[in-house]
């Protein structure tokens, strides 16, 4: 009992030493500090110890710490290993359709077997590619940040509305050509690609073999980032995405010769032809059966930088994370596109009041069926253009129309002539239902549950040879 309480301390208070406080009190109020930042040094880790405790720790009770906090990181990334075949039965249980293989390497016929790359595909990514995307996949790879060294390599599509549709990811030692070679293999097979012809990829080395019919497009924006250092300039810069954004094959040697023009950049242009071929860069070279001009892979930076806090995780949370990612994602879109007012996606309507605005200043001439001619003159600079828009065919002759899936400025001068306003094109349609299909295609109710939670730890190394394969050196 206490009988009388004296509420004014004489002693010092404030930063003081404390022998109680030893590494497993660091570790316990600290351990997720050590577990994000694995290299922190533990002279910093003293400071954040009296910053936020105002006790005195001693280096040795730091560096104890740490060692406790990684060596239990370590043990939890082996055993991540050991379930992850559970892990894969589970995921395809719960997504069923999905594809899910896992590779691991013997050293020697007694060893035990070690994980050398995943593959895994859901159903859900692949139904709603395959019915709402636009025939083009971009390929990337990213750096794993955590205890797994290694390689995140990704597949991303287009939908109706322009925007980023996961389709399928891979965990490899490295990016190497047999690396991505392997991961074409099995996305060729799950998309149903026989020889690439009517697709467009964004990978040059590992597809020429596979799929000798398929389009490649670079990265324009990676390109002049490289080129671009030896040759600086806005007006530069400039006509360089004129010479990207080209239409028509006439149109290319026009735009290259304005750069040439600009302060004798002869040697800049044929560097520029020498190291990356036009037909990968330029829209006046892409073929009109994929209705997509994008020249840039920003889709794919897209989810890689989504990605970049999963990176950091063990493996199996790492892949928990991307899959509730794309779960998440498509219900958003799905709830997006059921807001739409009218019959495409908002990216596409701002693309369609730029090219309304343009189509003021264009002269619209009607043969009398389903062809017309549009027509620019300038009197000043003394310039003529004239180009033929095929409603039926959906086409127009300057090729912006036949390579992006929607009608241009071009069309919309015979619509505004018509009063014809309501005239949507089939192409423009794609871009509602392509999106909201690609939205539309859910994850089974089962995948919305934590798969990981139902892994038996207990189940020994992979068994199932319909999901892993072995390789023997």
């Amino acid at each position: 009992m206490v009988k009388h309480y004296v509420s004014t301390h004489s002693c010092l208070l404030g930063v003081t030493k404390n022998k109680r406080v030893i590494a497993q009190v660091v570790v316990k109020k600290f351990g997720d500090v050590i577990a994000s930042i694995r290299v922190i040094k533990p002279r910093h880790l003293k400071a954040l110890v009296r910053k936020e405790t105002c006790v005195f720790v001693t280096d040795w009770v730091c560096k104890n710490a740490k060692r406790l906090v990684l060596k239990k990181v370590e043990q939890q990334f082996i055993e991540d290993f050991k379930v992850l075949n559970s892990y894969a039965l589970e995921l395809k249980a719960s997504n069923p359709g999905s594809n899910v293989v896992i590779v691991f390497e013997r050293l020697s016929p007694d060893a035990l077997p070690t994980f050398q790359k995943m593959y895994i595909y859901l159903t859900a990514a692949r139904e709603g590619f395959l019915v709402g995307c636009r025939r083009i996949i971009g390929l990337d790879g990213c750096f794993l940040k955590g205890l797994m060294k290694g390689q995140l390599l990704v597949a991303v599509g287009r939908d109706g509305n322009n925007q980023m549709f996961p389709i399928a990811w891979e965990i490899v030692e490295k990016e190497t050509i047999e690396s991505w070679s392997w991961f074409l293999k099995l996305l060729q097979l799950d998309l149903c690609i026989e020889d690439g012809l009517g697709w467009s990829l964004g990978l040059i080395h590992a597809v020429k073999e596979l799929l000798p019919l398929i389009e490649h497009r670079m990265c324009a924006r990676h390109i002049y980032a490289r080129w671009g250092k030896q040759h600086q300039g806005k007006e530069f810069q400039i006509q360089f995405w004129n010479i990207t954004r080209a239409t028509t094959v006439p149109e290319f040697p026009k735009q290259l010769q304005q750069m040439r023009n600009l302060n004798g950049r002869e040697k800049a242009v044929e560097e520029l032809l020498e190291k990356w071929p036009a037909n990968g860069w330029c829209g006046a070279f892409f073929n009109d059966v994929v209705k997509c001009d994008v020249i840039d892979n920003n889709m794919r930076e897209t989810f890689n930088g989504v990605m970049v806090e999963a990176r950091s995780k063990l493996v199996i949370t790492m892949l928990e994370e991307i899959r509730r990612y794309v779960m998440q994602r498509i219900v958003v879109k799905k709830s997006y596109t059921m807001k739409w007012k009218v019959n495409f996606g908002p990216n596409i309507v701002r693309k369609f009041e730029k090219e309304r605005t343009k189509s003021s200043k264009w002269q619209v001439d009607w043969n009398g069926a389903a062809e017309h001619e549009v027509i620019w003159d300038d009197m000043l600079l003394l310039e003529r253009e004239s180009y033929f828009v095929r409603l039926e065919n959906k086409s127009c002759s300057c090729g912006k129309w036949d390579k992006s899936g929607y009608s241009q400025w071009r069309s919309y001068c015979w619509k505004e002539m018509m009063h014809d306003t309501s005239y949507i094109t089939a192409s423009e349609l794609m871009a509602r239902r392509d999106a909201r299909l690609a939205a539309q295609a859910k994850l089974s109710k089962e995948s919305a549950h934590q798969t990981s939670t139902t892994i038996d730890r207990n189940l020994d190394l992979p068994t199932q040879q319909s999901i892993t394969t072995e390789h023997n050196n």
